[in-house]
């Protein structure tokens, strides 16, 4: 299921963006940091490259420290 949206996740809007429409769809099942990390470490398939991005973004500190914890 997960792969009908992965043209909604590719280029800029992958990041950020991606991850709200991932929990607007139910995919992720919350925007907490927590969510978002279980999602990313989880879920079979996701680029790393990807995944790096948005941990790059400034603003998903919290993400961050959660999925290398």
């Amino acid at each position: 299921m997960l792969t009908n949206v992965r043209w909604q996740l590719s280029g800029p809007t992958y990041s950020v963006q991606g991850i709200e429409f991932l929990v607007e769809a139910g995919f992720i099942p919350g925007k907490g940091p927590q969510d978002v990390a279980k999602f990313l470490l989880n879920t079979d398939g996701l680029s790393k490259v990807m995944i790096g991005e948005y941990l790059g973004e400034a603003c998903v500190y919290a993400t961050v420290f959660l999925f290398v914890r």
